[in-house]
């Protein structure tokens, strides 16, 4: 997306009405709405960041994986006023709420993505906040997956545990200090760590940590997709954000025009 598209987007955004209404179930809501609303943008301004570094003229269809009851995806909406957005998430009120409240396409999903498929193939897909609790196969299964759901140029943006989380988890721990130490073995052993919650361990729901070694190593075995960025701290200065292009990193180049 050319930048000058970009800047226009993003000035527009700030004049637009982003939904004020949470839902009475909202999980992530925690009555901080400056808090609740500012995790919101940064995750928009993640994924201008991405287009920018794409070749992606415009953005049409976008889907928001797991959407939740839309801390992001107002905000997508805001944003993309026109654009198709679909949303998807394993709690069936979270997507109701988005459907009902910002318009669009609902997708209940399950334990497994990889037998999820899509109606079509998105310019944009963003995953918050979702690798962050899965083991090392997984991540590569599930990213593999979404992966073959980018249209061509567009971008997949998804959030990844770094070295931010281990500041994170001294001032606000996640899970207990046994299975942490265990995570901090196997990341410094491997570069990823993972341990599941102590109450879902029968669908293997956890808490990881990923070097950018790691992750590049799951990605370089992805047909079809180039690394366009690697933020550490890019969402809610915790989370590393990835960009991946639909774009063969193979393919003929082509000139700067």
């Amino acid at each position: 997306m050319d930048f000058s598209r970009a800047v226009e987007l993003l000035t527009a955004y700030q004049s637009a009405k982003v939904l004020d209404a949470i839902a009475s179930d909202d999980a992530m809501w925690r009555g901080d709405g400056e808090w609740y609303f500012a995790i919101g943008e940064g995750a928009l301004r993640a994924i201008v960041r991405g287009l920018v570094a794409c070749r992606l003229p415009a953005v049409t269809t976008l889907l928001d994986l797991p959407c939740g009851h839309g801390r992001v995806a107002r905000h997508l909406r805001a944003a993309f006023p026109q654009a198709r957005l679909t949303f998807c998430d394993i709690n069936p009120s979270a997507v109701d709420f988005c459907v009902a409240r910002l318009g669009g396409e609902g997708l209940y999903g399950n334990s497994d993505l990889t037998r999820l498929v899509f109606p079509h193939r998105f310019d944009v897909i963003w995953v918050g906040s979702l690798f962050t609790h899965l083991d090392r196969e997984r991540t590569r299964d599930w990213l593999t997956h979404l992966a073959g759901f980018v249209e061509d140029d567009g971008i997949l943006v998804a959030t990844f545990h770094g070295r931010g989380t281990i500041d994170m988890h001294r001032r606000y721990p996640m899970i207990g200090e046994d299975r942490w130490r265990h995570i901090l073995r196997q990341f410094e052993e491997t570069g990823y760590g993972y341990a599941d919650y102590p109450d879902r361990q029968d669908d293997h729901y956890g808490i990881s940590l990923s070097s950018p070694a790691s992750m590049m190593d799951i990605i370089y075995g992805i047909k079809g997709v180039r690394v366009l960025s690697y933020h550490e701290r890019g969402w809610d200065d915790h989370q590393d954000v990835v960009v991946l292009g639909r774009t063969d990193p193979l393919g003929p180049r082509i000139p700067w025009m």
